[in-house]
Parts: structure tokens; sequence; C-alpha cells
């Protein structure tokens, strides 16, 4: 279901659907796939409802689906680039890094290498990104990442009704 959502959302071997796009993804949401929300919220984003968008991803984050964190934060940044901004959606990047998003700690590296924290962190953040790339090549040789996606389990409480 989420596979022919991302289709209709994409385009690809279809026409272009919000709505049908915005049907499977909820389909699949309500049959417990978390990564169906991240896609959906990913449309959602795509289409201008940041609200709802928002609210999907923070139903992620309440119930410690780590990929959330990282989206949510993204988001959010896409939005406001602003050191403000920055300093708020920290604790979500850094949260996600330590529970071994990959994603999430590169933004967080990059975010600080630019100085957005603080530029006495810039050495840190060069360190992050170090580690990023060792990480990323030690993960493609086929040694264990560490983060455990099995360990996600159930569906979101929240479903957005027209968006």
């Amino acid at each position: 279901m989420q596979q022919v959502g991302w289709h209709y959302r994409t385009g690809a071997g279809v026409a272009a659907d919000f709505e049908r796009a915005q049907d499977y993804y909820r389909r699949a949401i309500c049959a417990g796939s978390w990564t169906a929300t991240i896609s959906y919220a990913r449309l959602l984003a795509e289409q201008g409802h940041f609200e709802t968008c928002e609210q999907l991803l923070e139903d992620g984050v309440r119930s410690d689906f780590v990929p959330a964190y990282f989206w949510l934060a993204r988001f959010r940044h896409r939005q406001s680039k602003s050191r403000k901004t920055c300093r708020e959606i920290r604790p979500l990047l850094e949260y996600a890094s330590e529970k071994g998003h990959p994603a999430a700690r590169g933004f967080l590296a990059a975010l600080m290498l630019l100085g957005k924290y603080r530029l006495r962190e810039s050495p840190v953040g060069f360190r992050l990104v170090r580690e990023s790339i060792r990480h990323a090549v030690d993960e493609h040789a086929g040694e264990e990442s560490g983060y455990d996606r099995s360990a996600q389990g159930g569906g979101p409480a929240y479903m957005p009704e027209g968006s």
C-alpha cells in the first residue's frame, strides 16, 4: 500500500494524484506501517500542509519512532533556517543520532559545522561528520550498524483526516 502511495505521489507509472496517494498512505498506516507515516508526512509537506505534517510526525515522536524525530526536525528546518529553529530542533536530532539514525547524525553534524549553534562547536561538527562517514563505510562493508529497526512496532495513534 505504501508503495502504491509512492507511485501516486511521484507520478511514477501512473498519473500523480494527491488524493489517491493520501488514501494509500492512510491504508498502510492503518495496517501498522510506521514508514508510511514518513512518506505521508512528505506528501503533506510537498502539498503545503505543514501543520498536519508536523502533527503526524509529533505522533511518531510520542511513540518513540526514531525516524520521526529526524523528519520532524528536517521539516521544521525547511520552514525556517534561523538559529532559533536550529536550537529548537537540536534535541530531536541529538536523540535520533544517539539512537543510531545516520541522517540525523549527519544533519546535526552539518549544523554544528556551519556554526548554527556556536562557532566553538564547529570542531565537534567536523568530528561528527568524520564519524558519520566512517559509520557509513563500515555499514556498507557489511558491519553491524547498531540501529535496530525491528524494535519499532505498532502504528501511529494520530490519523489526520481530510488534510
